[in-house]
C-alpha cells in the first residue's frame, strides 16, 4: 500500500521525519531546562542542609555560653585538701577565707562483749532505740538523752527466730531506723558493732532491753543496753561519741552536724576530712573564667564557620559574572540579621556597667571579611570588675534586694524589667 510522505500539498517539506526531529528537539530543550531547575534546586536545598546543621551547632554553643550554671560558675581551692575540700555553686560570691577545723563530726558507735560465735543464743525480748544528745557521768556512763524530736524511737522484737547474735544484727539492719549493725572479730571473739547512720551529737543512740512484759532486763538481752537504768547490765562498749563538727571561720566558731559544711559561705560546701587546731585553710572562690572563655571562643568559631559558608553562598564574582547560589535570598539575609544583633545590641533590662558580647570583646575584624575576634584579656578584666553584668548578659539571671529572698529560676514567659514583691507572711510546716 502506498502511504503519505508529505504533509503539504506536495511541497515535501514537513515530513514525518521532520516533525519527529523538531518534537525530539523541543522536549530535549524542555527536560533540560527542568533538569537544570532540579538541580538548582536539589543545591539550594543541600545548601540550606549545611546552613541548618552550621546553625545547629553555633545554637548548642549558645546554649552552653547561656547556661545560668556555666555563666554563673565558680571555682574554688583550699589551700590543704587534706583538712577539706570545697564545693561551689552559682551562688556562691568570689572571695578569700581563712578556715580551722577544730573538730571534725562523727557517728555514735556501741559495741557488745565477745561472743564465741555467730550463732550463740543471746536472749529474747524488746530492744527500743532512741535518739538525741546524750550526757555522761565522769566514768562515761549515760545520764540521759535530749531526745531528737526529727528521729523516731524504734523497737524491735527478738523472739525465737532472731536471738542469736547475726540474728539480731540483721533485725537491727532490717528495721531502717538509721542504725548500720555488723559483726566484727577483734581477736579475742565476735562483737555486735551498731553504728549510728548520721553524724553529731544530736544523733546518738539510747537503747532499752524489756522482756515480753516491758519490764527492764538485767541479763541475756540487756547485753545489748545502753542507758542510765541498766548501766552495768551489759557490756556495751562506747566505740565512738557522737560529736558535732566544729570550725572558725575568719575568727568566727560554727558547730554543724556534718561534715559537709553549708551556709557558712554563701554557695559554698567545706567537705571536713580532719581536724588540726591551730592550721588555718585558705579557701579562694573565684568566677569560673577557663569555661566561661572557652564557652565564648566556641561561639566565635561556630558564627565565623557560619557566615565564611554563607558568604560564599552569597557572594558575586564580578570578574567571571558569577553569582553564588544563594544571592539576594532573603532567609540568608534574615539570619544574618539575626545573628549579627544578638553580638551588637545592649541585653534588655540590664543596667550594669556592660550589656553586650561587643563590650567583653566580641568584636568585627573589618580586615578578615568581618568575621569574629575575642579579646580574652578584655572579658577577664570586665568579669574581674562586675561578674553579675557578665552573668546578665550570657544567661537569664536576677537580684534581690533583700539577701533573705534568693532568685532561683525563670521560664519562656519571664520578662526582663523590675518587680516589687512584698511578703506578708511565711509558709510553716505542722508538726
Amino acid at each position: 500500500m502506498a502511504s503519505i510522505e508529505s504533509l503539504g500539498l506536495g511541497s515535501g517539506v514537513l515530513t514525518t521525519d521532520l516533525v519527529d526531529q523538531i518534537i525530539t528537539a523541543e522536549k530535549e530543550v524542555s527536560e533540560l531546562r527542568l533538569d537544570n531547575r532540579q538541580e538548582l534546586i536539589e543545591a539550594k536545598i543541600t545548601a540550606y542542609g549545611e546552613i541548618k546543621s552550621l546553625m545547629s551547632t553555633m545554637q548548642s554553643a549558645v546554649n552552653s555560653l547561656a547556661s545560668p550554671s556555666a555563666a554563673g560558675a565558680t571555682v574554688a581551692t583550699s589551700s590543704n585538701e587534706d583538712l577539706l575540700t570545697v564545693e561551689t555553686s552559682t551562688l556562691a560570691d568570689p572571695g578569700t577565707y581563712n578556715v580551722e577545723v577544730l573538730n571534725t563530726a562523727k557517728s555514735h558507735s556501741l559495741a557488745t562483749g565477745t561472743f564465741n560465735s555467730f550463732d550463740e543464743i543471746i536472749g529474747t525480748g524488746e530492744l527500743t532505740f532512741s535518739f538525741g544528745t546524750n550526757t555522761y557521768d565522769g566514768n562515761g556512763d549515760i545520764t540521759g538523752q535530749t531526745v531528737n524530736t526529727d528521729r523516731p524511737q524504734k523497737t524491735i522484737t527478738i523472739d525465737e527466730s532472731n536471738r542469736t547474735l547475726s540474728g539480731i544484727r540483721d533485725a537491727i539492719n532490717n528495721a531502717d531506723m538509721g542504725v548500720t549493725a555488723s559483726i566484727i572479730n577483734d581477736g579475742t571473739g565476735y562483737r555486735l558493732l551498731m553504728t549510728s547512720s548520721d553524724t553529731g551529737a544530736d544523733n546518738a543512740m539510747r537503747i532499752e532491753a524489756r522482756d515480753a512484759g516491758g519490764n527492764l532486763l538485767t541479763n541475756g538481752l540487756a547485753a545489748l543496753a545502753f542507758n542510765e537504768a541498766q548501766n552495768g547490765s551489759g557490756n556495751l562498749e562506747q566505740t565512738s561519741k557522737g560529736e558535732d563538727s566544729q570550725i572558725s571561720v575568719n575568727g568566727l566558731t560554727i558547730t554543724r552536724d556534718s561534715n559537709a559544711v553549708t551556709e557558712v559561705i554563701k554557695g559554698v560546701t567545706l567537705n571536713l576530712k580532719s581536724a588540726d587546731v591551730g592550721t588555718q585553710v585558705t579557701i579562694n572562690v573565684e568566677p569560673d573564667t577557663e569555661t566561661l572563655t572557652e564557652n565564648i571562643q566556641k561561639f566565635v568559631d561556630s558564627y565565623n564557620e557560619l557566615k565564611q559558608f554563607v558568604d560564599e553562598l552569597s557572594s558575586y564574582d564580578a570578574d567571571n559574572q558569577q553569582a553564588g547560589l544563594l544571592l539576594g535570598d532573603s532567609t540568608i539575609r534574615s539570619i544574618q540579621s539575626q545573628v549579627r544583633s544578638l553580638i551588637s545590641e545592649p541585653i534588655a533590662g540590664l543596667s550594669g556597667k556592660f550589656r553586650s558580647l561587643t563590650e567583653l570583646g566580641v568584636n568585627t575584624n573589618r580586615n578578615s571579611d568581618f568575621l569574629l575576634e575575642f579579646d580574652t584579656s578584655v572579658f577577664r578584666k570586665a568579669i574581674n570588675e562586675e561578674r553579675s553584668s557578665i552573668v546578665g548578659i550570657l544567661a537569664k539571671s536576677g537580684i534581690t534586694s533583700d539577701s533573705q529572698i534568693t532568685y532561683v529560676n525563670d521560664s519562656i514567659n519571664t520578662k526582663p524589667g523590675t518587680y516589687d514583691v512584698e511578703i506578708t507572711q511565711l509558709a510553716t510546716q505542722a508538726k
